[in-house]
């Protein structure tokens, strides 16, 4: 009789997950069929002929609490052909990031000195941490000599006590610009790019 009743038990709760398993895998099937159907809706107002409505779904989007709809919205933002598209996910893309990571390059004529300091000073790379980013004003601080930085529009620009730097969407979700240096070991002009996404 023990036998049975454990016999039954067991076919029960095998049973009991069976269903719910089953309740389950519904439940995820009706959430990923109605998310789908709401990123839909959203792709299509992003391509609204209209550029207000275009950039407030982006906006709401990218001030969503669902990562995936905010990732969604970065890719889009980014890789629009519309600047004021690329200036809303730059511009709520920074309040994401300590700080930016640029890989260095030699501009097209580069001096002696700009070739050593590439590789001696900066190891082929140049970062700018962000403190204290305002997403109203665009205005943050660096780390560098109390540097401070702006964003506007689809460029960022720095300024410290040895170098400035400006840099533009473009090409997706990449910024690229020119890292500019008045230090007398390491003076020059260098390309400067980061991948956003």
């Amino acid at each position: 009789m023990i036998k049975l009743f454990k016999i039954i038990l067991s076919t029960s709760i095998l049973i009991a997950f069976a269903s719910h398993a089953e309740t389950s895998s519904d439940d995820m099937l009706k959430q990923i069929q109605e998310r789908a159907a709401k990123v839909k809706q959203f792709k299509e107002l992003l391509n609204n002929p209209d550029q207000t409505v275009r950039v407030s779904t982006l906006d709401v989007m990218l001030k969503s609490n669902d990562q995936v709809m905010r990732e969604l919205a970065f890719n889009l933002g980014f890789s629009s052909a519309d600047s004021a598209m690329n200036a809303i996910a730059l511009k709520n893309k920074i309040k994401y990031m300590k700080q930016l990571n640029f890989n260095l390059t030699l501009t097209n004529s580069p001096t002696a000195l700009e070739k050593k300091a590439i590789q001696e000073t900066f190891s082929n790379n140049y970062y700018i941490e962000i403190k204290d980013y305002d997403s109203n004003t665009g205005s943050f601080l660096t780390h560098r000599h109390r540097g401070k930085g702006q964003v506007s529009g689809s460029e960022i620009s720095t300024i410290s006590k040895d170098c400035s730097t400006t840099v533009r969407v473009s090409d997706g979700a990449s910024l690229k610009g020119v890292l500019k240096c008045s230090h007398p070991n390491f003076q020059g002009n260098y390309s400067m790019e980061l991948q956003l996404q």
